[in-house]
């Protein structure tokens, strides 16, 4: 059971990285596009995996496959960044997350011929549960999350990624598809620059930017790069939806996390610690913890 250790601390490590996206997007890097630029052209570091593994040129194919995988994720990034910028991180990261790992089951079971017994249906019911209460609060002055189109195609690129990056590591061994998979993220990215618009938006944040927040930015894109890299080892061994599903770690680490820095800085994550909003989120936190529990363990 490698790939819920793995997924485990993937999940903790990008709850951590969610947070801080949540902090740059909304105060100090405003443009969604400009972040995911940095994001994808930072995918050319991954180069330094080559001396762990046998680097060789895939067929046409294959290439074609790993590019598209790439640049599916960066879209996917973007629609993420845009719903994060306007949403409670604990709320849609949840609703992404579930949408994300519905859709890879059926893209799963359709394109890997995937099969999940019923124990494995069952943990995912509970997991999903958990993620749909957190993401379905109602609030006091919006009952639902805006941005539903970015909501929507973020959950559907991740997934198509997933399944298609499962593909990949299983005909072109891990590292090699890794690499070339973030190959075409580096591609989406360089090309930004084609588009006059994008990039003065990057140029005049290069300038804005202070030096602390650059720091920020780069220390937590080593987190998210490690955490990335992580989770695909997990998906590598494990299956695409189950992997998906745990995704409801991730939910309960960000909400705990937030509930620690709201209380200090109150205006930092804006998040709603009140008794009936907590006694919600600890129902869900009940469903994922003992939809993990029949996961691990039957």
């Amino acid at each position: 059971m490698t790939w819920i250790l793995l997924s485990t601390i993937s999940y903790f490590l990008n709850a951590l990285v969610a947070i801080i996206d949540k902090f740059l997007i909304s105060k100090k890097i405003p443009e969604p596009i400009v972040y995911t630029f940095y994001i994808g052209i930072l995918s050319i570091f991954s180069f330094i995996l080559i001396p762990f593994g046998k680097i060789f040129f895939p067929s046409f194919s294959y290439l074609i496959i790993s590019f598209i995988t790439g640049i599916l994720f960066m879209v996917a990034l973007f629609s993420f960044f845009k719903s994060l910028k306007n949403n409670e991180s604990s709320r849609v990261i949840p609703l992404i997350g579930t949408l994300t790992t519905i859709f890879s089951i059926f893209l799963s079971l359709f394109i890997l011929d995937e099969k999940l017994s019923q124990t494995k249906i069952l943990a995912i019911i509970f997991l999903l549960s958990g993620s749909l209460i957190i993401s379905l609060i109602k609030k006091e002055k919006k009952s639902f999350i805006s941005d539903r189109f970015y909501v929507f195609s973020s959950s559907l690129f991740f997934s198509i990624s997933f399944v298609l990056s499962k593909i990949i590591y299983s005909n072109l061994s891990f590292i090699n598809g890794f690499i070339w998979i973030r190959i075409g993220s580096f591609i989406f990215a360089f090309s930004l620059l084609l588009f006059p618009k994008i990039k003065k938006m990057i140029i005049d944040s290069l300038k804005e930017t202070k030096q602390e927040i650059s720091l920020l930015f780069l220390s937590n894109q080593g987190i998210s790069a490690v955490a990335f890299l992580i989770l695909n080892l997990a998906i590598f061994f494990g299956s695409v939806s189950l992997v998906n599903a745990l995704q409801g770690l991730q939910y309960v680490f960000i909400l705990l996390i937030s509930i620690l820095i709201s209380k200090k800085y109150p205006s930092f994550l804006k998040e709603e610690i009140k008794k009936e909003i907590i006694f919600q989120k600890s129902l869900a936190i009940l469903l994922i913890v003992i939809g993990f529990f029949i996961l691990s363990f039957f």
